[in-house]
């Protein structure tokens, strides 16, 4: 995780308790290095010593400043801003990354920030190959499109 998580002039206007869990969110064990994983609520309330009303207020107060984006149904974190709190180091990180992008499911859940930082980290390390790309379009499209098909509450 880069130095920048304490400089950030968006997270330095939350609470303790909204730094803490996106500390928490971008290091916990029950995350992955896409910064979009499911995380059962007993889980993150065990982990944090916290009871649910300490845990929702922090996950809007989150939500509000665009840090992360959650469902509720099973408690799904995309964590908007991962990609630059945690770039991956390499190309082969990167695959990793965009390999767990194919396999997530489509839920009702922001990804957009996610998809365009991958595509600039895909540009930067494959500057001639272009198949990851279209991997993550392929993605993004066929997210897009389920989602608009979803009905929503």
């Amino acid at each position: 995780m880069k130095k920048a998580f304490w400089q950030d002039v968006t997270l330095r206007q939350v609470s303790q308790n909204g730094r803490f869990l996106a500390l928490y969110l971008l290091n916990c064990p029950h995350g992955n290095s896409l910064g979009v994983f499911q995380l059962t609520e007993a889980y993150a309330l065990a982990d944090l010593q916290w009871d649910g009303p300490v845990l929702m207020a922090a996950l809007e107060e989150l939500k509000g400043i665009g840090f992360l984006d959650y469902s509720t149904g099973g408690l799904w974190i995309s964590l908007l801003s991962y990609q630059q709190f945690s770039p991956a180091a390499n190309g082969k990180q990167l695959e990793g990354r965009i390999r767990q992008l194919e396999r997530l499911p489509v839920l009702d859940l922001t990804i957009e920030p996610i998809v365009r930082l991958l595509k600039l980290s895909a540009h930067a390390y494959f500057v001639d190959d272009k198949r990851h790309i279209s991997r993550i379009d392929a993605v993004h499209m066929r997210y897009n499109r389920t989602q608009q098909g979803m009905t929503l509450p």
